[in-house]
């Protein structure tokens, strides 16, 4: 539009000049030359001008552009930085906190640890002396199934009608019988294995002395580390006081019994002893009934009768013309009655052994107890300090993030 007008205007300019002129045939031409130069200058003018306005615009817009850009690197380095401060912050915080975390964690893992090493060594503590106890009840256990404890153990009896009074001793080192000494004592002390009298009279009558019999049997008890030995021939009464007696020491043994007992006053335990074809029963430690089996029945009952008269096997009378079934007879008798003897002692025992673990068993509770209210205020002291330092620790903490907020302000 603009270059339009501008032409407009030359020509209606060139025609003024040339009405004005009134001229010549060239003057056309030149004004037309004149007026064309003119609008090729005004032409070129308009595009510097609008190259111009171009250029300017072009300018503006990388300035604009260049100012957009710096102003958003500006604006990016300042948040990157005011970023990375408060990322640094957070850090500083987040580091704080778990290092915070972290040490009352190992307080508490620490305390933890303590608590269960204490409760392990009492309880190692507890396992020792539970073992030790298991090894004393162990003992006993073994005891009496026939391991011996090492001493001396010795038995006694009540003088018979002739004033022969029976004594055994044993002697028991690592654990057997190392030596026996059974004989018969009188109230003047004498041996009635150095009788010599009595020794020549015997063997007279059973074809062998009583040293020789009583020296036999200790060989054999020593020998066999067993109360079952062989009957001496010719000294069957003797034989049968030895095995008894040997049973006996052989129980004390087991118990660890040092004690002297007088094995024809031991009571009889309840219960019915059977001997071949005797058969006692005894109740509240007496002779109650007694069977006896024989040919002759009639003299049977009397014997049995008379042992449950008399109480005891020395209070039995041979019946007469019938030595010989008296004799077999007092022999059973006698069997039976120290069986009875030998389960009384032996009832002792186990009592006095259940009594001992009873005692042990309240014993080992009471110390459980009292470790178990030891251990309860020992975790509770250590939980109060935990609780304590974990308070410190809180408390610390708060100051420390107080003062970062102070110090950020």
């Amino acid at each position: 539009m603009k270059k339009n007008l501008l032409k407009g205007t030359l020509l209606l300019g060139s025609m003024f000049i040339l009405a004005a002129c009134g001229a010549e045939e060239e003057a056309p031409e030149s004004v037309e030359s004149e007026v064309s130069t003119v609008v090729e200058e005004e032409v070129e003018s308009e595009e510097t001008t609008e190259e111009s306005e171009e250029s300017e615009e072009s300018t503006e817009e990388e300035t604009s552009e260049e100012s957009e850009e710096s102003t958003e690197e500006e604006t990016s380095e300042e948040s990157e930085e005011s970023t990375e401060e408060e990322t640094s912050e957070e850090s500083e915080e987040s580091t704080e906190e778990e290092t915070s975390e972290e040490s009352e964690e190992s307080a508490e893992e620490e305390t933890s640890e303590e608590s269960e090493g204490s409760t392990d060594e009492e309880s190692s503590a507890d396992s020792e002396e539970s073992a030790d106890d298991a090894a004393v009840v162990g003992t006993d256990e073994s005891a009496e199934a026939g391991a011996l404890t090492d001493g001396e153990y010795s038995v006694v009896g009540n003088p018979d009608e002739r004033g022969w009074a029976v004594t055994h001793t044993i002697t028991v080192a690592d654990g057997e019988i190392t030596d026996s000494n059974f004989d018969y004592e009188n109230e003047d002390g004498d041996l009635k294995s150095e009788d010599e009298e009595y020794n020549t009279q015997m063997e007279e009558v059973a074809g062998v002395s009583s040293a020789d019999a009583t020296q036999e049997l200790n060989d054999a008890l020593v020998e066999s580390q067993s109360a079952d030995v062989d009957v001496v021939s010719g000294a069957t009464s003797t034989s049968t006081s030895f095995q008894f007696t040997s049973q006996v020491l052989l129980e004390l043994a087991a118990q660890g019994n040092t004690e002297e007992v007088n094995v024809d006053e031991l009571e009889l335990a309840d219960g019915e002893y059977t001997a071949e074809d005797l058969t006692i029963t005894v109740e509240g430690g007496e002779i109650t009934d007694a069977i006896f089996e024989a040919e002759d029945q009639d003299v049977a009952d009397e014997l049995a009768a008379a042992l449950v008269e008399a109480g005891n096997v020395e209070g039995v009378e041979p019946v007469e013309g019938q030595e010989e079934l008296s004799t077999t007879f007092i022999a059973l008798a006698t069997q039976a009655t120290n069986d009875a003897k030998l389960a009384s002692l032996t009832a002792d025992a186990e009592e006095s052994s259940e009594e001992s673990e009873e005692s042990s068993e309240e014993s080992e509770e009471s110390s459980e107890e009292s470790s178990e209210e030891s251990t309860s205020e020992e975790t509770s002291e250590e939980s109060s300090q935990v609780e304590s330092e974990e308070s410190t620790e809180e408390e610390s903490s708060e100051e420390e993030s107080s003062e970062e907020e102070s110090s950020e302000e």
